[in-house]
């Protein structure tokens, strides 16, 4: 039983090759010599567009309910909100790893092992 579907598969091969394009735009971006926090906000953005593309037309999002695609919306959401709630609190970690690793002291030996006088 065949089931037909309503925009056909060439709408499926566009968004392949808009995929395939933003996938090379992405590698193009990488190589690019510009600041890191500017070029990471690029390749988020291409991301975000992927993932856009892919729920909309192959989980066929475009052409479901809204109740459906909240379903699917809100945890997104809920994760990105949650996402900038704990960035602050790491944000320092790395530089606070070195300082505990520089401050560290050797435990003193333990007393059978201290040479007697």
């Amino acid at each position: 039983m065949e089931i037909a579907h309503p925009h056909g598969y060439r709408v499926y091969g566009l968004c392949w090759l808009g995929l395939l394009g933003l996938t090379v735009l992405a590698m193009g971006v990488s190589h690019l010599s510009m600041a890191p926090a500017i070029k990471a906000l690029v390749l988020v953005g291409l991301s975000l567009v992927k993932v856009l593309l892919i729920a909309a037309y192959f989980m066929h999002l475009r052409f479901e309910k809204l109740n459906l695609v909240l379903i699917t919306g809100v945890p997104l959401l809920l994760a990105v909100i949650m996402w900038f709630m704990i960035v602050p609190d790491t944000r320092d970690t790395s530089r606070r790893v070195l300082v505990m690793r520089d401050t560290a002291v050797q435990a003193p030996a333990a007393p059978h092992a201290q040479p007697k006088p």
